[in-house]
């Protein structure tokens, strides 16, 4: 099986962070993901948010104190709520389809079928 890099984008976590005024220091999502042996499809995606050195404080009036085990837990539950998670998770259907555009600026429609 071959591992590859995946760019992951982390708008949830982001928005999370946003929300509760978390410090954007340092902060990081890694994905890996690794193939079937024949290399068909993938076998596991492994995403990583690395807080960083100043996510472990929340910015209050007073100063700061440590991310606590319940904002953790709020904060993977952000980044679960991610569109393209859930729809992996759900292995929606996905139609493949062949059109052909009239001239260049033709743009061609969506297929609605695929996901939604």
């Amino acid at each position: 099986m071959q591992r590859e890099p995946v760019h992951a984008g982390g708008h949830y976590v982001r928005q999370f962070r946003r929300e509760r005024g978390l410090a954007s220091e340092g902060f990081a999502i890694a994905a890996e993901a690794e193939s079937t042996p024949d290399e068909s499809r993938l076998a596991r995606i492994e995403v990583r948010i690395d807080l960083g050195p100043s996510l472990t404080s929340v910015k209050l009036g007073l100063g700061s104190m440590a991310l606590d085990e319940a904002a953790r837990k709020d904060l993977l539950a952000a980044a679960e709520r991610c569109k393209i998670h859930n729809t992996l998770k759900a292995a929606c259907p996905v139609t493949i389809s062949l059109a052909q555009r009239r001239s260049p600026d033709d743009v061609p429609a969506a297929n609605s079928s695929c996901c939604g």
